[in-house]
């Protein structure tokens, strides 16, 4: 159920993994080579691809003791437009200079993901304003995301096993165990420090980052499983962007900050995708093996401590200082204690009897502020998450602002979007507006109205 959470959240955000059986039926493509005109400028594209070629040819097998090279795709999510780095494998995909392009069918859902289309599974990333905008000020992040994406593609050769369905993607203990959030922030920063430096210094750095991840996961056991699967996962994508930086220095620092940047939030999650990283980068320059036998069961981490052959210190004999333990402590207890305070107040706010707005597609875009995600258990059995702040989800036929609180269940049938239904709606006498103390619903297609349906729920539908 937690699982089923992160995919409904990450869609509203703008993100998941996902993939799509390809039906030769549905494919939209259908036109002779060089009369195709994608949305999508050609030589950006074909540069693109070129960098990562190069990078993975340079790279010669180095970082994992096989060739990387994988399908890329570019796709346009308001027109479908794709275009690739290879020929699909049924040959729907016409050459366009040095690469190939077409359009996708609906049901391939467009992200930076991967997905399955044509025979091929694709590291597909999503053309939207901020990769345009990224392209033009960063073109480097747009290589490493590519590349990130590909091996993803990879993996599914490369880790032995299914995912484990045990795993907790939303890392939900740590909304509730302020000790839990204070060793994700100090073996974040001891990893870091190992990575940066060398000798003893990196062995006593190691040492201290295992030992306070062995306390993590005796205060919170069922840690070790999602960390684990999310350093194996994504963790090692990271680590394979290595070879878009400099050295493990470089990429270190460009992602600590999102780990320190989650604590004061739920955001903190991300940080197996740090530790996955670190764990590898230090596996590789100590001669440690991180490629024979890769489930997602595998700990990095154990790995690493049976070669360097380090003993576990219990977290009390630690020099915890060393890492900002008291710095870090205070401010996390205050975070689990105001969490607390406001899952209490999400609990009453599911309660509520429910707005259920039907829709074909999920969301076409989202803009955020000040936005808080939370997670509620609730007795009947639903996940819920709950976001406060003030943001707007635009779709193709209508707009809901809201503010002060939204919810949704983790997952219902046949619905795009539930918000709490409140007393003394107003819609307006044309059914293009309804409003709410907290929400307004701006109908933006006049095909459409809004309308109370007989169990008190409010629906747009089509005139």
């Amino acid at each position: 159920m937690k699982r089923i959470i992160l995919i409904v959240v990450m869609l509203v955000l703008g993100g998941v993994l996902t993939a799509c059986i390809y039906d030769d039926a549905d494919l939209a493509f259908e036109t002779p080579s060089g009369q195709f005109q994608p949305s999508i400028p050609i030589d950006v594209v074909e540069d693109l691809f070129g960098q990562v070629q190069a990078i993975w040819d340079a790279d010669d097998g180095n970082l994992w003791g096989f060739h990387l090279q994988a399908p890329l795709m570019i796709a346009d999510p308001i027109t479908r437009h794709a275009l690739t780095n290879m020929p699909d494998a049924y040959g729907d995909f016409q050459p366009i200079g040095g690469i190939y392009g077409g359009v996708l069918p609906n049901h391939v859902f467009i992200s930076h993901t991967i997905t399955d289309f044509a025979g091929l599974t694709w590291g597909m990333m999503a053309w939207e304003p901020m990769i345009i905008d990224m392209i033009s000020d960063h073109g480097d992040d747009v290589v490493r995301l590519l590349i990130h994406e590909a091996f993803h593609v990879l993996q599914n050769e490369m880790v032995v096993g299914d995912w484990p369905m045990e795993v907790d993607q939303t890392f939900a203990f740590l909304s509730h165990s302020a000790d839990a959030r204070v060793t994700v922030l100090m073996e974040a920063q001891a990893l870091a420090h190992a990575v940066q430096s060398e000798g003893e210094e990196r062995f006593n750095a190691i040492h201290d980052a295992l030992s306070i991840r062995a306390h993590r996961r005796t205060i919170s056991p069922e840690a070790a499983i999602s960390e684990n699967a999310q350093e194996i996962l994504e963790g090692l994508s990271i680590f394979t962007e290595i070879l878009t930086f400099d050295n493990a220095n470089e990429l270190m620092e460009a992602y600590l900050p999102r780990v320190t940047g989650g604590a004061q939030s739920t955001g903190l999650s991300v940080y197996p995708y740090f530790t996955g990283a670190m764990y590898a980068i230090l596996l590789k320059e100590t001669g440690a093996d991180r490629q024979t036998g890769i489930t997602f069961y595998t700990d990095l981490a154990a790995i690493l401590q049976e070669h360097l052959s380090i003993e576990i210190t219990p977290f009390e004999q630690l020099d915890t200082e060393t890492w900002n333990y008291s710095e870090i402590a205070e401010a996390q207890h205050a975070w689990v204690l105001e969490f607390q305070r406001m899952m209490a107040q999400a609990e009453d706010f599911v309660a509520q009897e429910w707005l259920l707005i039907p829709g074909d597609n999920f969301i076409d875009g989202a803009s955020f502020e000040a936005l808080e995600v939370l997670f509620v258990d609730n007795p009947d059995g639903w996940d819920y998450f709950v976001q406060y702040g003030t943001f707007s989800m635009i779709f193709s036929d209508w707009i809901l602002h809201i503010s002060d609180g939204f919810s949704s269940p983790s997952w219902y049938p046949n619905v795009g979007v539930h918000v709490m239904l409140y007393e003394n709606i107003q819609i307006s006498e044309d059914g293009l507006t309804a409003t709410a103390p907290t929400w307004t619903i701006e109908v933006t297609n006049p095909a459409y109205q809004i309308q109370i349906d007989n169990y008190g729920k409010l629906i747009i539908t089509q005139n």
